[in-house]
C-alpha cells in the first residue's frame, strides 16, 4: 500500500478504506501499523475514522547563522609578505615581530 494512496484519502472510515483497498478492517489496521512504523507520514486512527493532517515529519529546522570575520593583514616588515596584524612572529621569514616595550 503506497503512502500516496493513503494521503488522497484524508479522513474516511476505517471499514471504507479497507473496502476501497480490497483488504480486511484487521489486515488494513495491520498495515497502517507497519507504515506508522516505517515512513514520515502523520496520521490518527480514532474511533474506526483514519485521519491525515496533511504533514509530513520532518527535522526541525535548522537555523544557520553566517559569521563574516575579517582577518586585517599587515605586510612584513622584513620580508613583505602579508600577515596578520597582531601576529607574534612572521608565517613566511619567521622573523620576530614583537614589540619590544620599555
Amino acid at each position: 500500500m503506497c503512502t500516496r494512496v493513503l494521503k488522497s484519502y484524508r479522513r474516511i472510515s476505517l471499514a471504507e478504506l479497507s473496502n476501497k483497498l480490497g483488504l480486511s478492517e484487521t489486515e488494513m489496521e495491520k498495515r497502517l501499523a507497519l507504515i506508522r512504523g516505517t515512513t514520515d507520514i502523520v496520521f490518527s486512527i480514532s474511533e474506526g475514522i483514519f485521519n491525515i493532517r496533511g504533514f509530513e515529519r520532518s527535522e526541525p529546522i535548522k537555523e544557520v547563522e553566517k559569521i563574516t570575520r575579517e582577518v586585517v593583514t599587515i605586510p612584513c616588515k622584513y620580508c613583505r609578505s602579508l600577515i596578520p596584524m597582531g601576529s607574534v612572529s612572521c608565517p613566511e621569514c619567521g622573523a620576530n615581530l614583537e614589540v619590544a616595550t620599555n
